[in-house]
């Protein structure tokens, strides 16, 4: 049986649930995106932004995020 493809890390901290972790954002708008950047500072987290598609590619050649988020308006 094969391993699963997500195993979660515990947090240090609970107030900090985002630990160590790194997230990729494809957003256009830099409002949302600093919005996001702040929440996921509080967190723990770590944030990158790319504002294409093509930019999140180049990301993801050199960056292996915990999750990604898509703006499904872009």
């Amino acid at each position: 049986m094969p391993a699963p493809a997500f195993v979660p890390r515990a947090p240090k901290d609970p107030q900090y649930p985002l630990w160590g972790r790194t997230l990729l954002l494809v957003e256009d708008s830099r409002f949302a995106s600093d919005a996001l950047r702040l929440m996921c500072l509080r967190s723990g987290g770590r944030l990158r932004r790319a504002e294409t598609m093509a930019a999140a590619r180049v990301h993801l050649r050199l960056y292996l995020p915990d999750v990604v988020l898509i703006d499904l308006g872009l």
